[in-house]
């Protein structure tokens, strides 16, 4: 007599051939859906000297095209302007007649021995949804409005001047001192900016910028405005580190009315 759990050898016979049955249909049957494609096989040749160095010639276009991108990108709309109102407008809303006639606006600067208040107006137009490059201005006023539709908007190494700024995309601010910047953008950082004061409406849903290696900042609060602050390791949305202070949204009106006055001055009215 048999075991109980042991199958007798003719229905385990007959079991291992159904189950065989059952894996050919199934590969028949599969192979119906698999559709044959041919693939051509490629032994590319040893490649010459002259291939060889047209190869590298495209290298070099290609590479000396990226440097030159790099290059029209990182360099600045205006820089080395001193004493100066920089109004920027579109194409759209000035004729170029009424331009000043300048091949190169970043030329023109004023002695430093004039005072601010005899600051040159220069009014300038650009094509509209264009990014914006700042840097090294000293006592001068900046209006970028709503209607140039500048893409970014980017102030670097500035002491002592008044920023109206418009971005619909982002804001970078760095290495400025002295300054007041108001206005909107999407999205706004900061780095290492001294002793400035920040009026700058946050227009995406989160309502909160960053600042890193800042001091002495007064941030206007606009809609309850989030401050994040990387020199610290929580995050403080009521302004009690040193780094920076809030005040309230209605000084913004005082600044724009003497947005024309010397840093040291505004700073009284706050």
């Amino acid at each position: 007599m048999q075991n109980g759990s042991t199958i007798p050898s003719y229905d385990l016979k007959n079991f291992s051939n159904q189950i065989d049955q059952l894996v050919f249909e199934f590969d028949d049957t599969k192979s119906k859906f698999n559709v044959k494609r041919f693939k051509f096989k490629h032994i590319p040749c040893p490649k010459t000297d002259l291939t060889k160095k047209e190869d590298s010639t495209i290298v070099k276009k290609q590479k000396k095209t990226a440097v030159e991108v790099e290059k029209e990108y990182m360099k600045p709309t205006y820089e080395d302007l001193t004493n100066v109102e920089l109004i920027l407008t579109s194409e759209d809303s000035i004729s170029k007649n009424s331009l000043p006639e300048v091949s190169n606006i970043s030329e023109i600067s004023i002695s430093k021995s004039q005072t601010t208040t005899s600051r040159q107006k220069i009014t300038h137009h650009l094509q509209q949804s264009t990014p914006i490059y700042l840097r090294n201005l000293q006592n001068a006023t900046v209006h970028i409005p709503t209607s140039l539709h500048a893409t970014s908007i980017t102030l670097e190494q500035c002491s002592n001047c008044n920023f109206i700024i418009n971005a619909t995309t982002f804001t970078f601010i760095s290495h400025c001192q002295n300054c007041v910047f108001l206005g909107s953008s999407q999205q706004l950082r900061v780095h290492d900016v001294v002793d400035c004061v920040l009026g700058v409406k946050i227009l995406s849903k989160l309502n909160r910028f960053i600042i890193e290696r800042c001091h002495g900042l007064i941030v206007i609060r606009f809609d309850r405005v989030v401050v994040d602050d990387f020199d610290l390791v929580c995050v403080s949305d009521k302004g009690v580190d040193d780094n920076y202070r809030f005040v309230e949204p209605s000084v913004e009106k005082t600044l724009l009315e003497n947005v024309h006055d010397d840093f040291k001055e505004l700073i009284k009215l706050l």
